[in-house]
């Protein structure tokens, strides 16, 4: 089992939308492109409480991944560490 570290970026958004569930994340280790979809990611805040999510899809040829998570993150979450574990 692999642990790679992301950041989470921002929100997917739209012109109108914004989606709380889904986020942007950048992955900061060497790795194949498009090789994390489907991996298992997990961030926890300041207060303890641990918030599950899944990799979805790959979001640019730039190391950016689209994830979707179990429950929606607060945004004091952005900028914050992700693990990824493939």
């Amino acid at each position: 089992m692999k642990v790679l570290k992301g950041v989470i970026i921002g929100y997917r958004r739209g012109p109108r939308s914004q989606y709380n569930r889904q986020v942007l994340i950048k992955v900061k280790e060497e790795h194949p492109l498009g090789s994390l979809c489907g991996a298992k990611i997990w961030v926890i805040d300041k207060y303890g409480n641990k918030y599950w999510g899944k990799i979805t899809r790959l979001h640019s040829k730039r190391g950016i991944y689209r994830a979707l998570f179990y429950k929606s993150i607060p945004g004091q979450l952005i900028n914050s560490t992700v693990h990824i574990v493939k």
